[in-house]
C-alpha cells in the first residue's frame, strides 16, 4: 500500500539526517533513510520503523542518484518530499586546499542534490511535492579555513532560490535550512577554544542541538508551509541576525 506521505532523506545516519528521521516518522511520515558508509548505524532504527526504507550508495557517484530514487518509488510508491543533509566539513588552509578538495565538496554538497531532484523531478511535479536543502551559516557569512564547505554551501543557497523560481509553476516548492553550530559528531574537527569563541558570539549562549534544525525541514515540508518558497531558515541562536 502506497504510504500517504513520504520523504527521502539523504544523509540520513548523520546528526541532524538522523533527527530528520526521528521528527518525520514520530509525525507520520513513511521515511527512505540513505547512508553511505553508516548504514549499520541506520539498522536499529529502520526495525523500529515498520514499512520505512533503507538506501546506501556513494552521492558523489554519478549512477547513484537514479537507483537510489528509483529504488526509493518502487517500495514506497511516490515521493513527497526531499530532504538532504548528507555532507561533510574540513578545517584546512586555503593554501593547502587543493582542486580536488573543492571539487569534493562542490559533489557531495551541490551536484549530488542536483542529480537526486532531477531523478525525481517527474514524481515532484506529480504528487506536487517538496524539497529541502541543508546549507550552513558557513555558507551565508563565509569560514576562515574553509573556504571549499562554505564555497559549496554558499552555492546550496542559490541553487534553492533558483529552482524555487523555475519550479513553482509545477507546485514544487524548494527550500533550505541554514543552521548554526549544532551538536553533531562534524563538529569535532573544531577546538574547545573554537567552540567557546562561537558560542560567546551566539546571543543563545549555547550549541544547537539537531532537532532544532530537523523541525525546520519538517515545518517546510508540512501544508503550514505552503506559502514558503525559495526560503532560508536560520537556526542559529542568533550568531547571525
Amino acid at each position: 500500500m502506497t504510504a500517504e506521505k513520504t520523504v527521502l532523506i539523504l544523509g540520513a545516519s548523520g546528526g541532524i539526517g538522523l533527527a530528520c528521521a526521528d521528527l518525520f516518522a514520530e509525525n507520520g511520515w513513511t521515511c527512505a533513510v540513505h547512508a553511505f558508509r553508516h548504514t549499520e548505524a541506520l539498522q536499529t532504527w529502520i526495525e523500529s520503523h515498520p514499512g520505512s526504507l533503507l538506501l546506501q550508495g556513494d552521492l558523489t557517484l554519478p549512477s547513484a542518484a537514479k537507483q537510489i530514487v528509483s529504488r526509493c518509488e518502487y517500495h514506497l510508491g511516490h515521493i513527497d518530499s526531499i530532504v538532504f543533509c548528507a555532507g561533510t566539513a574540513e578545517s584546512k588552509p586555503f593554501t593547502l586546499l587543493t582542486d580536488d578538495d573543492f571539487r569534493h565538496m562542490y559533489d557531495l554538497h551541490v551536484i549530488a542534490p542536483v542529480r537526486i531532484i532531477r531523478a525525481a523531478f517527474d514524481d515532484l511535479v506529480q504528487q506536487k511535492g517538496s524539497v529541502v536543502l541543508f546549507s550552513s551559516m558557513w555558507g551565508q557569512i563565509g569560514a576562515s579555513c574553509e573556504s571549499h564547505y562554505a564555497a559549496a554551501k554558499g552555492a546550496v543557497l542559490a541553487l534553492t532560490k533558483s529552482l524555487a523560481k523555475e519550479f513553482s509553476p509545477y507546485g514544487i516548492r524548494v527550500n533550505c535550512v541554514s543552521p548554526g553550530l549544532i551538536d553533531t559528531p562534524m563538529n569535532q574537527m573544531y577546538s574547545s577554544d573554537d567552540l567557546r569563541e562561537i558560542i560567546d558570539h551566539t546571543p543563545a549562549g549555547r550549541i544547537g542541538i539537531a532537532r532544532e534544525a530537523a523541525s525546520c525541514a519538517l515545518f517546510l515540508c508540512s501544508p503550514d508551509a505552503s506559502y514558503m518558497n525559495g526560503q532560508i531558515l536560520s537556526p542559529n541562536g542568533g550568531y547571525i541576525l
